[in-house]
């Protein structure tokens, strides 16, 4: 017997175990080799050699091309191309976030639990008439990544295969919008949607009479906190180019015409499956701007987010 062969009778089943065969032949010599080589066969130990040589060889490459595949699967939807080619810079993950190939992912965006919460921390209020609200009071799509603005960003991270220029503009791309499903090819026919509308955050604090003490004159107390109108231009500046909220959305120009300014008690997206987003997504800017809310928004956002 040769040294380390596996003994059947060792075995409780009286079988070689599952690798046992394979450590057998391996080990143990064949009737020919017993014989010895028979004339014109070449010795055992050189056959032995090309298939280790062979082994050698290709496992690498083996490994190298799946781990290749590997790569190339993960990288697919995430890398710009820039023209101009061979500089390093020109490909590149949008801010460390992994683009999706249906949909965008802005950051920030809270579970619906998470948001339940947030949303009844927001305080209730009317809404005021928006008296004075200007867009030009919100200066937007301002330079904010090597020379790129804010609309050019944000196309960037929500859409697929994004070619930009040397001056960073868009000149190729697909972007699917997350509002209506719609899929276009043009990014003139893209517009970025301030989720909550610039005139929604403007709107000034109302005032409603309370009650009067007795022998005391009637007070008039704030009942509408949303407002923009009573922040500097820096704020407003801010809050208008916020890309890392779930503020800013790439969509079709013709679905942001239909919502104009409306609230999720007016409007909300076409596509159902996305409304949990749009929903968490609103309670979470309003959130951190210490935005109100009015009671029917209210209302909506509970009722969505309890399906959620």
């Amino acid at each position: 017997m040769v040294t380390g062969r596996y003994d059947a009778d060792t075995s409780a089943a009286g079988e070689l175990p599952p690798w046992g065969k394979y450590y057998q032949q391996a080990i143990e010599p064949s009737a020919s080799e017993c014989r010895g080589p028979a004339a014109g066969d070449a010795p055992l130990s050189q056959k032995r050699t090309v298939v280790i040589v062979v082994v050698v060889l290709l496992l690498p490459q083996a490994v190298l091309g799946w781990w290749s595949e590997v790569r190339r699967s993960q990288g697919a939807g995430q890398r710009i191309e820039k023209k101009g080619g061979g500089n390093p810079a020109s490909r590149q993950f949008v801010f460390g976030y992994k683009l999706q190939s249906t949909t965008p992912t802005p950051p920030g965006i809270p579970a619906a639990p998470a948001a339940r919460t947030l949303l009844a921390g927001l305080r209730v209020a009317k809404s005021g008439s928006g008296s004075g609200y200007s867009r030009a009071k919100f200066p937007h799509w301002e330079t904010v990544d090597g020379g790129c603005n804010v609309r050019t960003v944000v196309l960037r991270r929500d859409g697929r295969g994004v070619v930009v220029d040397d001056e960073c503009v868009v000149t190729d791309g697909r972007w699917t919008s997350p509002y209506d499903g719609e899929t276009v090819n043009d990014a003139s026919e893209i517009d970025i949607d301030h989720l909550v509308p610039l005139k929604n955050a403007w709107i000034p604090r109302t005032y409603t009479r309370t009650r009067p003490r007795k022998n005391r004159r009637r007070r008039l107390t704030p009942s509408h906190e949303s407002g923009a109108s009573d922040w500097d231009a820096d704020e407003r500046r801010s809050f208008a180019n916020d890309v890392a909220s779930p503020q800013l959305w790439a969509v079709t120009s013709s679905i942001n015409r239909e919502k104009s300014d409306g609230s999720p008690d007016e409007w909300l997206p076409p596509v159902q499956a996305f409304r949990c987003v749009y929903v968490e997504s609103w309670v979470r800017v309003k959130s951190a701007y210490r935005l109100a809310v009015t009671k029917d928004e209210k209302e909506t956002l509970s009722t969505v987010l309890e399906s959620c």
